[in-house]
């Protein structure tokens, strides 16, 4: 009776709960704690890829990212870890790779669309990259997407690891960095490793702040990369996890395996330290101030206030004017946004001819249907250039005010002088009868200049450039006529000193008029191009005010103290006693003369639209 009351008692000592502190479910013998598989019965703990879960229940024992029931209907082995790259459907793409992409592994007809580039933030749309699990445990957070490391049955030290697939179709070698941060639980040593692998070579990047990125040139073609992280962690620690936050391709330009807008110093290899938290890595924080945080210095930066880290440039002519920050990258006098509506123009300068030097070459006197307005006026001011139209012959008295006078111009582009975003103040004072000085050093990069009142206009007085060793030739050239027509041009006039071959005539071009915003009203306002100062130099005066500013300064105030009557002064001067030569207008070989009365269409009314929008956005005080 003793013994069978004492079995009674071990049986129930067994089955409490207070007596051990685990239990065996699936009565294999293993307790739970212990068990890789503690509700299917196995034994053996047979573990295949050694990933602390048993075979009986791991549902990709090979751990290749492909899972049981996926290799069994393409015919592979799901204890061969290395057959995910068979083609069973034998179109180009590996079966893990499809099993990745969402196609049919077994049918041709079903293949990939894998993106040529990505730009992914992982914390808001994390379905957007072809993503595959071969190890660990895989999950959508807010912060992004988070591998765990899972640890086996056991209260032993443990290597841990855990693999992701990514499925890449660059079209040439490509440059992947991924950027990721590890969730370490308070009190947790473990060690941890992360790269990848199928990739070629690769850089692991630390930051301060406990991102880092993994970056790998990945070769052309369809490609299977692998993010390795493993951790090596003591007796009953968790591993940390392993957060994914954004993924970016794109190419390298300083070797530095960075890319942009995760390199400050896309010019200069760099790590990812900011010491100051200026949003500059320390190799080109230069102590110098950079408005747009893009590792270029607001000296040298051709869009200062614009990030452009690359500084393209359509054209190096001007290397102080970036496209992103300039409304004309060609130069050619009309804003990009309505050149881009016309299929026979190009913002790009397509349209355009190149020296023999590379800069592009700008045709302001062409004039398509013959009627006195170049096509650049005909298209700012919505007018169309293939019909011929009737044009209003327009005063420049009250454009170009003379007397006393103080202008306050601000640079908004970086040349020399003036720097970025200073002020230069420039005066018009008379230095004699008749003639009037303009210190306009910050405006033109030159000495100051002299303007004579003439019985037809402006003219400006000054010294061309050195002649053959022998100094300076004196010009007097007319700079503004009292008087021209709309999208006209007038050629130069005067007792021109000018001889060389090299001195090139002088014409004054208008290309836009209208109106624009400034000191609180809107003002009528013309641009004119000089061949003095350059084809694609463009200067806007506004009228009882003058020289509003060119492509990089522009008028912010003035002070007109004393303004001359110009007309009455030219009225009283005397009849000159010799007529003054003009030399013939030049023309396109793309003018015709045209017919018609001045008929516009539905398309150029629009345009007229667009460009008053244009003017009235990009030229406002």
């Amino acid at each position: 009776m003793s013994r069978i009351i004492n079995i009674t008692l071990l049986l129930s000592l067994l089955s409490s709960p207070f007596a051990f502190s685990d239990t065996d479910s699936d009565g294999d013998l293993i307790w739970d704690m212990h068990d890789n598989c503690p509700d299917i019965a196995n034994a053996e703990q047979q573990d295949y890829d050694s990933d602390g879960e048993g075979d009986a229940c791991d549902n990709d024992i090979d751990n290749d990212g492909l899972t049981n029931e996926e290799e069994d209907n393409v015919g592979s082995d799901s204890y061969n870890s290395n057959d995910y790259t068979m083609d069973s459907d034998s179109d180009g793409f590996g079966n893990l790779f499809e099993a990745i992409a969402g196609t049919d592994p077994l049918s041709s007809e079903s293949q990939p669309i894998i993106p040529g580039s990505y730009d992914i933030d992982l914390t808001q749309n994390p379905d957007d990259f072809p993503l595959g699990l071969q190890s660990g445990q895989l999950a959508e957070t807010p912060n992004g997407i988070r591998l765990s490391l899972q640890r086996s049955a056991t209260d032993e030290d443990e290597y841990l690891t855990g693999k992701l697939a990514l499925a890449t179709n660059f079209p040439e070698q490509t440059l992947v960095n991924i950027v990721a941060e590890l969730d370490t639980p308070e009190g947790t040593a473990a060690s941890t490793r992360i790269y990848t692998d199928g990739s070629g070579s690769g850089r692991f990047i630390q930051a301060d702040s406990g991102e880092f990125v993994v970056a790998s040139r990945i070769s052309a073609g369809p490609r299977i990369v692998t993010l390795n992280y493993s951790a090596w962690t003591l007796s009953d620690d968790l591993a940390p996890t392993l957060v994914l936050k954004r993924v970016l391709t794109g190419q390298d330009t300083d070797d530095d395996y960075l890319l942009v807008p995760l390199d400050g110093c896309p010019l200069e290899s760099s790590g990812l330290t900011d010491s100051d938290g200026d949003g500059l890595q320390d190799e080109c924080d230069y102590d110098e101030a950079d408005s747009d945080s893009d590792g270029v210095p607001d000296g040298g930066d051709n869009c200062p206030t614009v990030y452009n880290p690359f500084q393209e440039a359509l054209t190096d002519q001007y290397y102080f004017f970036g496209d992103a920050c300039n409304p004309d990258d060609d130069f050619d006098g009309i804003p990009d946004e309505i050149e881009d509506l016309l299929d026979y123009r190009d913002s790009r300068g397509g349209d355009l001819e190149r020296h023999e030097y590379g800069f592009l070459i700008h045709i302001i006197d062409t004039d398509t249907d013959g009627d006195g307005a170049n096509d650049v006026y005909e298209i700012n001011t919505g007018t169309d250039p293939f019909t011929f139209d009737t044009f209003e012959t327009i005063s420049l008295t009250d454009y170009v005010p003379l007397g006393d006078i103080k202008y306050t111009y601000r640079a908004h582009v970086t040349i020399s002088p003036p720097e970025y975003n200073t002020d230069y103040e420039e005066t018009i004072s008379e230095e004699s009868p008749g003639v009037y000085k303009e210190t306009a050093y910050g405006l033109f990069g030159g000495g100051p200049h002299y303007y004579r009142i003439g019985k037809d206009g402006i003219y400006l007085k000054g010294y061309d450039n050195w002649r053959n060793g022998d100094g300076y030739e004196e010009i007097d050239l007319l700079h503004l006529p009292f008087e021209l027509q709309e999208g006209g041009s007038v050629p130069s006039s005067g007792a021109s000193k000018c001889s060389d071959e090299g001195c090139r005539p002088h014409f004054i071009y208008m290309i836009d008029k209208g109106e624009m915003f400034f000191d609180g009203e809107y003002r009528e306002y013309v641009t004119l191009v000089s061949s003095t100062f350059g084809f694609d130099l463009y200067y806007i005066y506004l009228k009882d005010i003058g020289l509003y500013g060119t492509h990089y300064m522009n008028l912010v105030d003035y002070e007109i103290t004393n303004r001359v009557d110009v007309a009455a002064i030219a009225a009283a001067l005397p009849e000159p006693e010799t007529p003054v030569e003009v030399e013939p207008q030049p023309t396109s070989e793309s003018s015709s003369s045209g017919g018609g009365g001045g008929a516009v269409n539905l398309f150029w009314m629009l345009l007229t639209m667009v460009s008053l929008i244009y003017r009235r956005k990009y030229r406002s005080a």
